[in-house]
């Protein structure tokens, strides 16, 4: 199989990029950070494999080598991730961490959960749970972490959107490991004028009189030829005006 090499010069770094010249698939990423990247695919195309290498100066090579190993379902959407490495002892792969996704119906990815390996066996690490309304667009993101015993609240967002699919509010919300419900952080609103946004408005949430609090706003011009971001004024709530 023929191959082709295209290195990437940017300020800092130069990168060699290797790819099949037959499939148009990355083979492999080497980085100036003495990091290399090799990628192996299944029998459908997609990515099984991403093996990576650190660059050892001493013995001139690449070593120390880490894993990630995918697998999909029927649909071809990824389903586990699984993170590996090598003992440096007996030489046997080692878990380190897995990642397992869920879908809907619509092909939305619902949920996540990452485990963590102890004693060889995986245990729950933290997930996220993912709410689309019927565009396919997100509406909450709920994350958790696990206690040992039960799922604790940690943080989660809400969105909406206007007919446009312009985000117009953005809300925060925190949990602790005593309540297994949510309570605000912070919220974001935001004006567009035809689809272009003109103003967005933080507020922090006062916990102890149950209220939003003015904290910041951004205004935002456009030129109107290039309808391009021309200028943003930043001002902060000083309790009776901005």
């Amino acid at each position: 199989m023929n191959r082709f090499c295209l290195s990437v010069i940017g300020l800092f770094f130069v990168s060699n990029i290797l790819y099949s010249s037959v499939d148009i698939q990355l083979d492999s990423i080497v980085y100036p950070t003495n990091r290399k990247e090799v990628y192996t695919y299944n029998t459908d195309r997609k990515l099984s494999n991403t093996t990576n290498y650190t660059w050892i100066s001493n013995a001139q090579k690449w070593d120390s080598p880490t894993y990630e190993t995918y697998t999909y379902n029927l649909n071809g959407q990824i389903v586990s991730t699984v993170h590996t490495t090598t003992s440096s002892e007996s030489n046997e792969l080692v878990h380190l961490l897995k990642t397992e996704y869920s879908y809907d119906a619509n092909g939305n990815k619902i949920l996540e959960i990452v485990f963590n390996s102890l004693n060889d066996n995986w245990v729950f690490n933290k997930k996220t749970e993912t709410v689309y309304d019927i565009n396919k667009r997100v509406i909450s993101e709920s994350n958790y972490t696990w206690n040992n015993t039960n799922w604790e609240h940690h943080t989660k967002t809400e969105y909406t959107y206007d007919e446009d699919g312009n985000q117009l509010t953005t809300i925060k919300f925190e949990g602790n490991s005593t309540q297994t419900n949510w309570r605000y952080a912070t919220k974001e609103s935001c004006v567009f004028t035809n689809r272009k946004i003109t103003q967005n408005i933080r507020y922090n949430y006062d916990i102890s009189n149950l209220q939003w609090l003015q904290f910041y706003k951004e205004e935002y011009e456009h030129d109107a030829a290039s309808l391009l971001l021309q200028k943003r004024t930043k001002y902060y709530w000083e309790g009776n005006f901005w």
